[in-house]
C-alpha cells in the first residue's frame, strides 16, 4: 500500500492532470534540489513528511501526520517581489483545492485533512520555494 505521502503525491499529480499539467514536476524530497539548482523548471511541488504524534488513551491511538508541502515558483524579480509572491499564493490556493476532501486508503478512520499555515521557505535569484504544512489526523483500535 502506498505512503500517507506518496498517496498526496498521485492525488495532486492526478488533480494537475485533470488541470492541463501545469506543474514540471510532483515529488518527493530527493527531487528538491533539481529545482534549486536549475536542472527542473518551476512551477514544481515536493511533499516531505514532517512530523508524527501519537496519543493513546487505551483503546485507540490517535495518529496526527504533518505533511510539507513546497511549492517552487520561478522569481520574477521587480522592484517590490510581489510576482513571485503572487504566483506562490495562487498555487497554494489551487493545491489546497485539489486536497481539500481527500480522504488516503487505508483501513484507519481519519478525522481531518487541514491547511495549518504557510511561510517563504527559501528563495534565490531564480526560484522562490513557498511551504504549506497540512495535517492529518487519524484512530487506530490498539488494544
Amino acid at each position: 500500500m502506498p505512503t500517507l505521502r506518496q498517496q498526496l503525491i498521485a492525488q495532486i499529480k492526478a488533480s494537475d492532470e485533470a488541470a492541463g499539467r501545469q506543474l514540471r514536476e510532483v515529488a518527493g524530497a530527493a527531487d528538491v534540489a533539481s529545482v534549486l539548482q536549475g536542472r527542473v523548471s518551476p512551477p514544481s511541488v515536493f511533499i516531505i513528511r514532517g512530523s508524527n504524534r501519537r496519543d493513546d488513551n487505551g483503546r485507540t491511538e490517535t495518529h496526527t501526520d504533518q505533511f510539507l508541502v513546497l511549492i517552487a515558483v520561478q522569481n520574477v524579480r521587480d522592484s517590490r517581489g510581489d510576482d513571485a509572491s503572487d504566483i506562490a499564493e495562487e498555487w497554494s490556493g489551487k493545491i489546497e483545492q485539489w486536497l481539500k476532501g481527500f480522504t488516503p486508503v487505508v483501513d484507519e478512520r481519519f478525522l481531518a485533512l487541514k491547511l495549518l499555515r504557510g511561510n517563504v521557505q527559501r528563495w534565490t535569484d531564480q526560484v522562490l520555494v513557498w511551504g504549506d504544512i497540512y495535517q492529518l489526523t487519524y484512530a487506530r483500535r490498539c488494544c
